[in-house]
């Protein structure tokens, strides 16, 4: 089972390496002697650099489209754990402007969320829980990924409303606005 904040956090990585190198060496006070040797030494710096900004933005492509793979198909990448990956992906999306939480208090936070709905006991493990910080960085980034969710989303509420509409003791369930998946 391949969560998304493993991807998120090799995204979060992938992108964070390519800013962070420079687009141009800092420049050098060349003599007249050494002129040439140092402007040729400076191009050479920054192609070296520019293939690694390449490099680095191409990983950061290549872990977008496999995180979009898991998002696009959320029961064959998560089997039984499929709701709640999308609820932490919903989490992770509603609190995507929370920079002053740490990664503990954001587990913690969706944890308590969680046993809101459910039984403690009842709420499992939730593997990647300590990385929704990744997640988050990585659908503030990625507009495929943020579209992605938000779509599946939608889907997987409008199925379980449907499921249990007229089943049981429900005789209407509709999706009320802003109302999450943890809240259904």
């Amino acid at each position: 089972m391949r969560l998304p904040l493993l991807f998120a956090s090799a995204y979060s990585s992938a992108q964070a390496k390519a800013q962070s190198l420079l687009i141009s060496p800092p420049t050098r006070v060349p003599t007249r002697h050494t002129s040439a040797k140092v402007q040729q030494q400076l191009a050479d710096e920054r192609r070296g650099r520019e293939c690694a900004r390449e490099a680095a933005r191409q990983e950061a492509r290549e872990v977008e489209q496999a995180t979009w793979q898991l998002l696009r198909a959320p029961l064959d990448s998560w089997d039984d754990q499929a709701l709640w990956q999308l609820a932490m992906c919903e989490f992770a999306l509603e609190h995507i402007a929370d920079v002053a939480s740490s990664p503990k208090q954001l587990q913690l936070e969706f944890r308590a969320a969680c046993e809101e709905v459910r039984h403690p006991d009842e709420v499992p493990r939730l593997r990647g829980s300590n990385s929704i910080d990744a997640l988050m960085d990585a659908f503030h980034d990625s507009e495929l990924l943020r579209d992605e969710v938000l779509h599946q989303l939608a889907r997987y509420k409008r199925l379980y409303c449907s499921i249990f509409r007229g089943f049981g003791r429900f005789r209407v369930l509709a999706l009320l606005p802003g109302e999450t998946l943890l809240e259904l």
